[in-house]
């Protein structure tokens, strides 16, 4: 049949930077939620979108994030990596060891199988001669889901 909502569904963003460590993967807080149809995104604790009652299914899930140094020193790698249940499940990597560069922007997608109660965060790496690597606080860093209709 034709019709239906592609929900639950949410989407998230950072309201300002998000300063992590060198070569270590930290939890990306997507704080400014744009609009959430159940309730079931924590923006403001967890930072992370869980399946709720009755709710099981195939889900759309990305996100992506604007990784960059101080300014004064150069971006080596990082990656923004989708995380199940506390476990890595897709992993995306901007590597310019090669090249390297200030501000590049990486972005991760996958379609989930997931159970009521699964739940999904987003954690960055960023690895730069830098003292300061972070996310910055911009519109291209967001986080969000939706229910595939099947």
């Amino acid at each position: 049949g034709f019709g239906g909502a592609n929900t639950p569904a949410f989407e998230a963003t950072r309201s300002s930077d998000q300063t992590l460590s060198s070569g270590v993967y930290a939890k990306i807080q997507f704080n400014t939620e744009t609009f959430d149809t159940a309730g079931a995104y924590d923006n403001s604790s967890n930072y992370r979108f869980t399946i709720p009652s009755s709710q099981a299914g195939k889900y759309y899930i990305y996100a992506s994030a604007t990784i960059s140094s101080d300014g004064a020193t150069e971006f080596n790698y990082g990656n923004v990596v989708i995380y199940k249940n506390g476990s890595e499940y897709r992993n995306l990597i901007s590597d310019q060891r090669a090249n390297p560069v200030f501000r590049p922007y990486v972005a991760v997608q996958a379609v989930m199988d997931l159970a009521v109660s699964d739940y999904i965060e987003i954690y960055a790496r960023v690895n730069t001669t830098s003292t300061t690597p972070k996310i910055q606080g911009t519109n291209a860093n967001y986080f969000g889901a939706y229910k595939i209709i099947t």
